[in-house]
């Protein structure tokens, strides 16, 4: 059985990221992260340690040559 302690809702898990709730639909179905459901009524949950670890393979300082994940987007 899971400890709810360990995960956050995808409000809360899309405010931790700063991205939108839809966001966070969109990158579950697409297999950019671990989508949990909850086992009493089916939301979806987000295991708080696998946020982190996202976070921090994509809080890296920037260096002169490496492309930002928003180049070539329009942006």
């Amino acid at each position: 059985m899971l400890n709810l302690k360990d995960y956050m809702s995808i409000k809360d898990a899309a405010a931790y990221l700063g991205v939108s709730p839809g966001t966070m639909r969109n990158w579950g179905l697409g297999g950019k992260i671990a989508t949990h459901r909850n086992p009493l009524n089916g939301y979806r949950l987000y295991k708080k340690s696998e946020l982190e670890a996202l976070l921090k393979t994509v809080d890296r300082p920037w260096k002169p040559g490496r492309r930002s994940a928003a180049a070539g987007q329009g942006r």
